[in-house]
């Protein structure tokens, strides 16, 4: 998989390494089609809550616009349980007729990459999903599918 490289240097400090590895993941996203849209607001929004979640991380569900398909126009805010490493979302608690693309959490580290729990919980919920990475702005987010394979998520106001 595109992160085993990743994983394997994560928490060390070399700097090339992690370059070289985010370059590669930066390739691999470029070569896929852009098919989802996020709204500007929405990102802000989850960016924000991420920035007033640290050092815990935050989840919710990406909301899908009952008008354009695959486009991303809300967050679906549910009782959770977060902490440091981790953030469990209560799915049983999700309305019905919901229209669920997939998930936003973050990660209280620089680094925007699934993790082993993330992967599983990727496969269970949804198309798409972001993870935004610590220092929370519109340039430390990431999107995966359901395989934990990156996907382009286009901004729009």
């Amino acid at each position: 998989m595109v992160f085993d490289k990743f994983r394997q240097f994560f928490g060390k400090k070399s700097e090339n390494k992690n370059e070289k590895i985010e370059k590669e993941c930066r390739s691999k996203i470029k070569k896929v089609k852009a098919s989802y849209t996020i709204s500007r607001e929405v990102l802000e929004t989850a960016i924000a809550a991420a920035r007033e979640s640290h050092p815990h991380e935050f989840i919710a569900m990406l909301g899908e616009s009952k008008k354009r398909k695959n486009h991303i126009d809300e967050l679906i805010f549910l009782p959770s349980i977060s902490g440091g490493v981790s953030a469990i979302i209560h799915m049983d608690m999700l309305p019905m007729g919901m229209r669920v693309l997939g998930t936003v959490h973050s990660h209280p580290s620089p680094y925007p990459y699934p993790s082993e729990q993330d992967l599983e919980s990727f496969s269970k919920r949804g198309r798409v999903h972001i993870i935004i990475a610590y220092p929370y702005t519109m340039n430390s987010w990431r999107a995966y599918s359901s395989s934990g394979e990156p996907v382009t998520v286009r901004v729009v106001d």
